[in-house]
């Protein structure tokens, strides 16, 4: 399934399909379809953004999956109000040197981990962010946990006009940006 949609995305096949997207709700209902709701915690204001709730979707479960599979059973996702989705887990966290190759395909982090993933979970993640015109980044500290952030353009109506307005929140200076390790 994942070596389809990765050879599906190399081959430039798939479509984006922009509509208006409730981010919070749509992390819960997420969280509540894979029954992870024991092992995650959903913080989140409401926001809605034009974006494809398919591409939007399958990054999400990836991250959240992956914080899971990885970081243990203490799972955070807050979602702020400018678009901002920051999945953190109180894991073993990610050694520095790992960081900048951390979204590329098949690349494990520990070999010797016994984790069924295929190592390409994050890599899917990262390219459906790039189409849909976000941005992904990741922190991480041995020993104290990994935080993902994904932040999505947000298009706003303003009360007046029939213009859209497009707003980049701003983006802090550090982390691992997806978007560089193409």
């Amino acid at each position: 399934d994942e070596l389809m949609e990765i050879s599906r995305l190399d081959a430039g096949q798939e479509d984006v399909s922009a509509q208006p997207t409730a981010v919070t709700g749509m992390v819960s209902a997420i969280v509540g379809s894979r029954g992870w709701r024991a092992q995650v915690e959903v913080i989140g204001e409401p926001v809605t953004v034009d974006t494809d709730p398919r591409r939007l979707e399958r990054v999400l479960a990836n991250l959240i999956a992956n914080a899971i599979e990885h970081g243990g059973r203490d799972v955070q996702v807050r979602v702020s109000a400018a678009g901002v989705v920051t999945v953190s887990d109180s894991g073993p966290g990610i050694p520095p040197e790992h960081l900048p190759r951390i979204f590329e395909r098949f690349y494990k982090a520990d070999p010797a981990r016994s984790s069924s993933g295929s190592g390409l979970g994050l890599a899917i993640a990262h390219e459906n962010a790039r189409l849909i015109g976000a941005d992904l980044r990741v922190w991480s500290e041995v020993g104290t946990g990994t935080r993902f952030q994904l932040t999505l353009p947000v298009t706003q109506r303003l009360p007046d006009s029939e213009a859209a307005v497009r707003q980049d929140p701003e983006r802090e200076a550090q982390g691992t940006s997806a978007e560089g390790s193409s």
